[in-house]
Formats: structure tokens, sequence, C-alpha cells
């Protein structure tokens, strides 16, 4: 929780906000930022959710940076990372397409190698 307090900090003397004016931008209250930056309160998704949008991250980086969700192992942080974003940017007409492509090879896969998923090369 203090890396995402310094973290939050850093970005608010970056763009030169105060906790007043991350919290107009986020919709919310000056005290609710200062309480979790103070670590009166710690942050919820709620909380997470609002600031993301105003510091142009994603929701899901400020729950893992929160403690709120599990961090992606750091071998497969960046190709999980760019498949987010690719996939994030496509039609949902081509998500679902993406997701049967990866049911489809997934399937194969365990069919293959017959021990459940993962193959040694991950």
């Amino acid at each position: 929780m203090n890396q995402f307090i310094e973290w939050l900090q850093q970005e608010l003397d970056s763009r030169g906000w105060s906790y007043n004016e991350l919290a107009r931008r986020a919709g919310m209250t000056g005290a609710n930022v200062s309480y979790v930056m103070s670590g009166k309160q710690r942050a919820t998704f709620d909380f997470c959710a609002a600031i993301a949008k105003p510091l142009g991250e994603t929701p899901e980086k400020l729950f893992r940076m929160a403690g709120l969700l599990a961090d992606v192992p750091a071998m497969e942080e960046k190709s999980v990372r760019e498949l987010y974003e690719v996939i994030r940017a496509l039609s949902r007409e081509n998500r679902e397409q993406i997701t049967r492509i990866a049911a489809l090879l997934l399937r194969e896969q365990r069919e293959s190698s017959g021990r459940g998923g993962r193959s040694d090369s991950d």
C-alpha cells in the first residue's frame, strides 16, 4: 500500500495537482483522497476506479498497485499487458473471435500434452 501512495504522490507532483484537484477530477471529496494518502483509509476498488480515468490509467493497474488484486507474475506481465491492450482495442465481435481462437488453442494444447494446459515453454 505504501508503494501505491508513493506512486500516487509522484503522479500528483508531476502534474502539479493537489489532493483537491485529483478529487475534483475524480468526482469525490478532497477528504477521500487525503484519508488514503495519509494511510487512515485503505484505497478501495471505488477509489481506484474513480482516480484511474483522470490519471490516464486502467482501473486494473491501480487495483493491483493498491493490493486489491494479485500481481501478474513478472515473467507474464509484459505479454499479458500487451495482449490486454490489443484485445481492448478490438470490436466486441473481434474480441469474441479471439476468445474462441484462444479456447481452441488451449484445447489443442491440452490434448497434445495430456497435462492440463501449460507447456514446458510457459
